[in-house]
């Protein structure tokens, strides 16, 4: 019985593996194919004579070729990370200068949106070996998706605090939150609670939440999220002390 039982479970993670990489494969295509198109049609038109390559034209061209550049090196990141390939450049951090770097640039949207942005963490917490970019892409990452759904006169509270033999950063915010049949899914990549919003209405491909795990991950640490649709949405990293 336990065998049958192990060999059903096996199953069901195989046919559910398979579906994924079939969804990725897909949603890749579609990624690829958006900015393809405005490219093709911009260069299209603009041999045949039906439109001159004026210089906004130009810039929409080359911001097209940003997108495609931009995913192209999400996916990079993401294999060398599956192969145990990416290199960390480790270095000691202040948990509270990490928190602050990350969250200076959102300052000012957060304030055009009545949004109100704290930092809290305690000067004595311990330091932290982390890769400054890697991990300041990750917070950013969470900031970013916080400030999205967050509406005016709400809060975003960045905390660190210490757990055992851990450092806990969290981004807590007071939006939408995230329906819980979708909360098991938003590390999965390209998985968007929202299907029907797209890059081109400013949403992310789908892969920022998949790249912040991997960092996560690869520094030996966790991440996950909790949320009650309505009542916001928090973000927890922990990080081991060494």
């Amino acid at each position: 019985g336990e065998l049958a039982e192990s060999f059903n479970r096996m199953s069901r993670e195989v046919a559910r593996s398979n579906m994924l990489r079939k969804q990725m494969t897909a949603d890749i295509a579609h990624d690829l194919r958006t900015p393809l198109t405005v490219i093709a049609g911009y260069v299209e038109s603009m041999r045949d004579g039906d439109l001159a390559p004026t210089p906004e034209r130009l810039d929409t061209i080359y911001a097209e070729i940003e997108r495609l550049q931009s995913l192209v090196a999400d996916l990079r990141l993401l294999a060398h990370t599956d192969a145990g390939e990416l290199r960390l450049n480790l270095q000691a951090l202040r948990p509270k200068d990490l928190l602050e770097s990350a969250s200076a640039p959102f300052k000012l949207s957060a304030e055009q949106k009545w949004i109100t942005l704290t930092v809290n963490a305690a000067d004595d917490l311990p330091l932290l070996q982390v890769d400054e970019s890697r991990m300041n892409r990750v917070l950013s990452n969470l900031i970013s998706n916080a400030l999205r759904h967050t509406p005016e006169s709400g809060s975003i509270s960045i905390v660190a605090t210490r757990s055992n033999q851990s450092v806990l950063l969290s981004v807590e915010d007071t939006g939408e939150g995230i329906p819980p049949a979708d909360l098991p899914h938003i590390f999965d990549r390209f998985y968007r609670a929202d299907k029907s919003r797209t890059d081109a209405d400013g949403a992310s491909s789908g892969l920022g939440l998949a790249i912040a795990k991997a960092l996560v991950e690869a520094h030996g640490g966790r991440i996950k999220a909790s949320s009650v649709g309505g009542n916001g949405t928090r973000f927890e990293i922990e990080l081991p002390v060494k």
